[in-house]
């Protein structure tokens, strides 16, 4: 199976329907009241499959899973699709989007896994999403490309490509990237979708391109790596390895790692091809290279993960599962997640390889996981699932649905309190994502509780300029352990 890259940013913006958390505070235990307006915030997100546009699969802004909590990681909630699920999941403003062979791309809340949405293609998604401004991408065996607004779904343009896309999707500086089984990458404007150039390979590209310094960088079933300019499509060179290219390549300081069938992963200057160093594993390498800290990390046909020193090609360990190793690894804050055919998703210290977590799918894992905000997500194949894990919660709200109801030029109606308590050994901070929807309002938006106390958290809404209908919000309540969780607000005018 063909792997697919994609990116994540770093961003800092203002909450919108699906709100984010705002940065936590130690705020003293009687928190006074205080206005829920809407706050900057810092936003780890999961936007392509790579993490960034040049793949290196490090979520490097994680804090809160790390190699001390990473074992007591629990299933949250499972989605079941319509049929196998071989994509990736990104994750952007609070929602998942994924792929399935059922033809459809899925929008999941990222800490309920409820479905918001989804939108149905002509043929199978086996490429994996991208996310960038609001708009999510996604290639379909159709042969189309589908650009729709991410908190909708609704469509805004498409593009058709010769043939099939497998390819997953990377997005720099305003240009989308995508392979196609007609021996072609594509470079389109993200926003309009317009044609900018094409580069024409010896056979089908099924694997995500990764972009660097200007450079995009290309696997081909002719057993070639390609480096292109990004922004002309012109040939910088090509380097042939000995079989075919089936994982992502990705780029961290002036060099480029991409595995091969061949069995082997390559380390080569990205500005010159010249070729560094190579690591002979047991069976192919299907997976894209993750790096981080100076090491690069890759699983094996030979059911092995291995972590290799980056400058040298040298051996720091290997791990073995139970079967093939095709998903391709992901590396967040010390812990290195790892997929394998025998149905198990791993948790390894990265910097020793020992085993820190395990769990079964169910199902072969083909699917690479994402890290975003202490959450882990990933699909299974053949139980057409996607998955989402975080640590256990000392969190207990009384309730996650509110409903309010007011008559059109009535009184406002009462305020309703939902209890936050603290059912865990230590004392737990929280903050309240802002809201934009100007009808609503939570106070306090942040506090912490001891042992076996709790806060009260008052929602009040105000008609004001509204006009007769119902309106929705969703309000996440971060803790300082554990997963958020989300209010769900209606009010409805009459």
């Amino acid at each position: 199976m063909k792997k697919f890259i994609s990116g994540i940013f770093v961003i800092l913006a203002c909450c919108s329907l699906f709100m984010l958390p705002a940065f936590r505070t130690g705020a003293a235990r009687a928190a006074t009241a205080i206005n829920a307006s809407c706050t900057t915030y810092l936003s780890a997100q999961w936007q392509m499959f790579g993490y960034n546009a040049s793949g290196t699969r490090d979520n490097s802004v994680e804090t809160t899973l790390n190699t001390a909590n990473v074992s007591t990681l629990v299933q949250n909630w499972s989605f079941t699709a319509g049929n196998a699920v071989q994509t990736s999941p990104i994750v952007a403003s609070g929602i998942i989007y994924f792929g399935s062979n059922d033809r459809k791309l899925y929008a999941l809340d990222a800490t309920t896994g409820v479905q918001l949405w989804s939108y149905t293609t002509g043929l199978d998604i086996v490429g994996s999403p991208a996310e960038s401004n609001g708009i999510v991408y996604i290639g379909s065996v159709d042969k189309k490309l589908y650009a729709l607004k991410g908190t909708t779904g609704a469509l805004l343009w498409t593009y058709t490509a010769g043939s099939t896309i497998e390819s997953g999707i990377t997005i720099s500086n305003g240009i989308l990237y995508v392979g196609s089984e007609d021996d072609k990458l594509y470079a389109l404007n993200a926003t309009t979708g317009a044609f900018l150039w094409s580069y024409t390979t010896s056979q089908s590209i099924q694997v995500t391109p990764a972009v660097a310094n200007g450079i995009v960088y290309i696997g081909s079933d002719d057993y070639a790596l390609y480096a292109l300019n990004a922004t002309t499509g012109a040939l910088i060179w090509s380097y042939a390895t000995g079989s075919y290219i089936n994982g992502s390549p990705s780029i961290a300081g002036g060099v480029v790692y991409v595995g091969s069938d061949d069995d082997k992963l390559y380390a080569l200057n990205a500005s010159t091809g010249a070729f560094l160093w190579s690591y002979t594993t047991g069976a192919a390498v299907q997976t894209s290279p993750v790096i981080a800290h100076g090491d690069v990390y890759i699983g094996s046909d030979d059911n092995k993960v291995y972590a290799i020193k980056a400058s040298t090609g040298k051996l720091i360990w290997s791990y073995t599962t139970g079967q093939p190793v095709i998903s391709s690894p992901a590396i967040a804050n010390g812990v290195l997640y790892a997929g394998s055919y025998d149905t198990s998703m791993y948790a390894l210290d990265a910097l020793t390889g020992a085993l820190l977590w395990s769990t079964s799918l169910g199902s072969y894992i083909v699917s690479s996981p994402a890290i975003a905000n202490g959450w882990l997500y990933v699909g299974s194949e053949f139980n057409d699932k996607m998955y989402g894990f975080s640590l256990p919660s000392p969190m207990q709200l009384s309730s996650t649905a509110l409903s309010f109801s007011a008559s059109t030029g009535g009184a406002n109606p009462s305020p309703q309190v939902v209890t936050l308590t603290n059912n865990g050994s230590s004392t737990l901070s929280w903050s309240v994502g802002c809201s934009t929807q100007t009808w609503l309002t939570v106070s306090p938006t942040a506090g912490s509780d001891d042992p076996g106390t709790n806060s009260p958290l008052t929602f009040s809404v105000n008609d004001t300029g509204l006009h007769a209908g119902t309106y929705t919000a969703s309000v996440l309540i971060t803790p300082s352990t554990g997963p958020a969780t989300r209010v769900n607000v209606t009010f409805t005018i009459s």
